[in-house]
């Protein structure tokens, strides 16, 4: 997976924003938004579009089509007269539609047992903060799932999720450091099943502010949030009367919820 930018200017900021989505053919929620101008008299608002990609491997069957029988005309020549006999001509086929299959591949979670340094960094950390906590690593495709459930597990959590997230980050520098490339795994972290549970509360203030721009035609200013929970709340916000979009540089990069203009008929 990786990133790529685009950038879009207009006469203000959310038509430079649904230019950049028309032209991507995305949806707000698929995008993260960063506004380098509001534009003003005589600017335009520019605004750059980010973009999370990663390579789809999909499998197609193609089904030959079939060619239409054309009219043949068979001469039948006796000694008395000529006489031309036309083949009825058979119906067309309908050419058969292309096939395409996507070939989804299965998810095997399968327990990991080996010892990696990330992981030891991980429990080791826990042990040093008196979380007595049960750690259980499952093997998904790329991705090391650890999951820690106990005692005192929340001061592993820390403030909105902040010391997960670290952890997360941090047992990740430490896989690609000390693995070899082909032995290297993603570090996904959960404790309590806490993201779950985040999520959950982040769909909930999404809708609650959505419901209070648009009663009071006002644009709402949420707290800043990292990208993973900005995400969220674009994809929860995606069908409503509101338009989403974030300001502000990391790690303050917040997330603005206005109501949308109504069309003047």
């Amino acid at each position: 997976m990786f990133m790529k930018q685009y950038e879009y200017s207009a006469k203000n900021v959310q038509d430079a924003i649904q230019k950049g989505l028309k032209e991507l053919n995305l949806k707000q929620e698929d995008v993260d938004i960063k506004i380098l101008s509001e534009g003003g008299l005589f600017s335009k608002a520019k605004v750059i579009l980010i973009t999370e990609e990663e390579e789809v491997v999909e499998q197609v069957v193609e089904v030959v089509k079939p060619v239409a029988t054309k009219k043949e005309v068979v001469k039948v020549e006796t000694k008395k007269e000529e006489k031309k006999v036309d083949i009825v001509k058979a119906p067309k086929e309908q050419p058969v539609k292309e096939i395409k299959e996507v070939v989804k591949k299965e998810i095997v979670k399968t327990e990991f047992t080996n010892e990696k340094t990330s992981l030891t960094f991980i429990k080791t950390l826990a042990e040093k903060l008196n979380a007595k906590v049960e750690t259980v690593v499952f093997e998904e495709d790329e991705n090391l799932m650890v999951s820690m459930n106990g005692e005192h597990a929340g001061v592993l959590i820390g403030y909105r999720g902040e010391g997960l997230s670290g952890i997360q980050y941090l047992a990740n520098v430490i896989e690609q450091q000390n693995e070899e490339k082909e032995n290297r795994k993603r570090i996904v972290l959960d404790i309590e099943n806490y993201k779950e549970k985040r999520e959950e509360a982040l769909r909930h203030l999404a809708e609650r502010m959505a419901k209070k721009a648009i009663a009071t035609d006002r644009s709402q200013r949420l707290e800043p949030m990292n990208s993973y929970e900005r995400r969220i709340i674009h994809e929860a916000l995606s069908e409503s009367n509101v338009n989403t979009y974030s300001k502000g540089e990391e790690p303050r990069r917040y997330l603005v919820i206005e109501p949308k203009k109504q069309e003047v008929k």
